[in-house]
C-alpha cells in the first residue's frame, strides 16, 4: 500500500534530519530534502507509514531539481516517530499539526502540496480537513475517503484479508511494514474473528478489534469520512486511481465531493480525476489493455499539478485538460468527461430468467430486458466452510484484477446468468447495480454479484463486483435480521466500471454468497460480528418473477 519509492534524491540537495513536535509533545520523525540553492521554498509534502527514510516518489526528485523543497514524515507509531501507530484517527490533528510547523520555518515560503498513494493518500485528506493557509493542493493517489465502506467494510461485510494482513505486519513492532511470517491463508481461516490478533501470537491489538467492533456505521467512522468534510477543504485536489483498486469507488466520490462541495471557487473550479485500467499499483493484466496507460504518465500529469499550484495557486494548475479523464476497458481508449457520472448515460435493466436451474455456468440462467413473469426460482447452499474463493478484483494482499472466472462458474453455489451475444459495442459506464430479491433459511447471511465480459472463446473476465450482508441492507447504521424464508429485496452496488462490451461478446452475472478471503465468510448465525465460532450452512432462494423481478441495471451510454 506504498507509493513509488526511491531511497534518496539523485539531486544535490541538503538533507535535514529532524524529530518535529505534534501537540500531545509526541515528536515525528521528519526528513528535509532542500534544494542546493538559497531559499526560501516551496514545499511538497508526504506523510506516511512507511518509513520516511525509504520514502521518495521517484517523479519528486526532479521536482527538487527545479527549487522545490521535500518533507517526508513517518506517521505517529511507525518507522522512527514516537508515540503509538492507530490507523487513519491522528491523521487529521497530527497532519495540520505538520502544516503549522512546515509553515513556520524559515526555509518553507509559506506553500505546500501534498503527495501520496494509498495510505499517505489518506493523509492528504486528513490534513486538508484544518482548511490550512498553506495547503495550496493535494494529489491523493489510490486513497480511501470512507473508511467504514473500503477498506474495513464494503457492503457490511468485513474486508478479511486486507485488514488483517496490512493491519497486522503494520501494527508489528510498533508501526513500520515489516513482512512477518504468518501463514496469512491459513490465518484467514481462523474463528472468531475478533481474536486474529492472539491467533496470530501477537498481543491484543486495539485497532483490529475496535475495526470488529465497530462493524455499524457510527461516530467512529464519522471522524474520518471525508465525506463529512469537503466544505472545510479548500485545496484543489487531483485524485487519481484505478478500475480494480480497492479504492476505485472513493476516487469518483471524491472528485464528485470536490466538484460540487469543496469549501474555495479554486477548489471547486480545479479539482481533477482520472481513472485508468489500474490495480493498486500496477496496470491491469489480461485484458490487453495496450501502452498507452502506463503509471510514469500519470505520476508525470500529478508533478506537474502540484509544481504548477506551488508557482502560482490562483492559476488552473492544468490548463485545458478535462476535469474528468476514464479509461475505457475493452475499446482500450482513454475518454474524456466535466462531471460523473458522465452525459449521456441511461440506466438499462437486464432481467433474471431460468427454469429453475441457474446453478454454474452449465445452467440454464439467461438475462435480456424482457422482464419475467411466471418463473420458477433459483436455490443454492451457500457453505460456509467451502466458501466461493476470491479470484481477482478490487483487492489487496490478495491478487487483484482481471482473471476468468470459468472454474468459480463449475460451482452449484454460483447462479450464473448469460445474456444474447452481442450484435453491436455496447459501452457501460458508470454504477453497476443487482437489484436482487432473495430469501435464506438464516437469520443473517450475504449475497454477492459479478459483473462478467464473456468472450466468444469462453473467457469469463471479472469486471467489478459487490457484496451486501443482510442485516445491514436497508442500513448501515441500523442493522436488521432477516425472518427466515422471508423474499426482500437487496440492492447490491457493484461499484464502478467502464467497459465496451464488444460486439460478439455476451454480459453475464454470477450470484452467490460469498467471496473469501476477500471478505469474511458470513457464519449464518445472526450473531455479531467477530464471536462466531460456528458456521451454519443456509438454503438461499432467488427470485425472479413478476411480483419480483430481480435484475442487472447497467449505466448504458449513448453512442456518440
Amino acid at each position: 500500500m506504498s507509493a513509488e519509492a526511491r531511497p534518496i534524491p539523485r539531486a544535490p540537495c541538503r538533507m535535514l534530519d529532524l524529530m518535529v513536535p505534534m501537540r500531545d509533545g509526541v515528536r515525528l520523525h521528519t526528513v528535509a530534502y532542500m534544494p542546493a540553492t538559497d531559499g526560501p521554498f516551496p514545499v511538497i509534502l508526504l506523510r506516511t507509514p512507511y518509513s520516511a527514510r525509504n520514502t521518495l516518489p521517484a517523479p519528486n526528485q526532479h521536482a527538487l531539481e527545479r527549487g522545490v523543497a521535500l518533507v517526508v514524515q513517518d506517521c505517529r507509531g511507525t518507522a522512527q516517530s514516537e508515540g503509538v501507530f492507530y490507523p487513519w484517527h491522528p491523521e487529521v490533528a497530527d497532519g495540520k499539526d505538520c502544516l503549522d510547523w512546515l509553515a513556520a520555518q524559515e526555509w518553507c515560503n509559506g506553500r505546500v502540496v501534498m503527495d501520496g498513494g494509498s495510505y499517505p493518500g489518506s493523509t492528504q485528506w486528513y490534513a486538508a480537513f484544518a482548511g490550512h493557509p498553506a495547503l495550496v493542493g493535494i494529489t491523493p493517489h489510490v486513497a480511501p475517503t470512507d473508511c467504514a465502506n473500503s477498506p474495513q467494510y464494503i457492503g457490511g461485510a468485513f474486508c478479511l484479508r486486507l485488514s488483517l494482513q496490512w493491519g497486522l505486519n503494520l501494527h508489528y513492532g510498533n508501526g513500520g511494514y515489516e513482512k512477518i511470517d504468518i501463514d496469512w491463508e491459513k490465518l484467514s481461516w481462523g474463528l472468531p474473528l475478533r481474536d486474529l490478533d492472539r491467533q496470530a501470537g501477537l498481543r491484543e491489538i486495539p485497532f483490529w478489534r475496535d475495526w470488529i467492533g465497530h462493524n455499524r456505521y457510527d461516530a467512529y467512522w464519522e471522524a474520518i469520512d471525508v465525506n463529512r468534510h469537503y466544505p472545510a477543504i479548500r485545496a484543489p485536489a487531483l485524485v487519481t486511481g484505478g478500475w480494480y483498486d480497492l479504492y476505485s469507488r472513493a476516487t469518483l466520490e471524491s472528485f464528485v465531493g470536490m466538484q460540487t462541495r469543496a469549501g474555495s471557487e479554486p477548489a471547486r473550479r480545479f479539482s481533477r480525476c482520472i481513472i485508468g485500467p489500474w490495480t493498486h499499483g500496477a496496470v491491469v493484466q489480461n485484458l490487453g489493455v495496450g501502452t498507452n496507460a502506463e503509471l510514469a504518465d500519470l505520476h508525470a500529469t500529478r508533478l506537474r499539478f502540484r509544481e504548477n499550484l506551488l508557482q502560482d495557486p490562483g492559476a488552473d494548475p492544468l490548463p485545458g485538460e478535462p476535469r474528468l479523464r476514464y479509461f475505457m476497458l475493452g475499446s482500450n481508449a482513454w475518454r474524456s468527461a466535466d462531471t460523473w457520472p458522465v452525459p449521456g448515460v441511461e440506466n438499462r435493466a437486464l432481467y433474471l430468467h431460468s427454469r429453475g436451474c441457474a446453478n454454474s455456468r452449465w445452467g440454464d440462467g439467461s438475462l435480456d430486458r424482457e422482464a419475467p413473469r411466471a418463473e420458477p426460482h433459483d436455490e443454492y447452499i451457500y457453505d460456509p466452510r467451502h466458501p466461493v474463493p476470491s479470484n481477482g478484483g478490487c483487492s489487496i494482499c490478495l491478487p487483484g484484477g482481471a482473471f476468468d472466472q470459468s472454474e468459480i462458474e463449475d460451482r452449484s453455489d454460483v447462479l450464473v446468468f448469460t445474456g444474447p451475444e452481442l450484435s453491436a459495442d455496447l459501452d457501460v459506464v458508470g454504477n453497476v447495480r443487482v437489484r436482487l430479491f432473495a430469501a435464506s433459511s438464516a437469520p443473517d447471511t450475504d449475497f454477492t454479484a459479478k459483473l462478467i465480459d464473456l468472450y466468444p472463446d469462453g473467457r469469463a473476465m471479472n469486471l467489478c463486483d459487490g457484496i451486501v450482508r443482510a442485516r445491514f441492507r436497508q442500513s448501515r447504521t441500523a442493522p436488521a435480521l432477516l425472518t427466515p424464508g422471508e423474499v426482500v429485496a437487496y440492492d447490491i452496488d457493484c461499484w464502478d466500471i467502464a467497459n465496451t462490451f464488444r460486439a460478439g461478446h455476451r454480459i453475464r452475472l454470477e450470484v452467490s454468497s460469498s467471496n473469501f478471503p476477500r471478505f469474511d465468510r458470513n457464519p449464518n448465525t445472526g450473531h455479531p460480528l467477530g464471536e462466531d465460532s460456528d458456521l451454519c450452512p443456509a438454503r438461499q432462494t432467488i427470485c425472479h418473477d413478476a411480483d419480483h423481478p430481480s435484475c442487472l441495471i447497467l449505466p448504458v451510454l449513448s453512442p456518440r
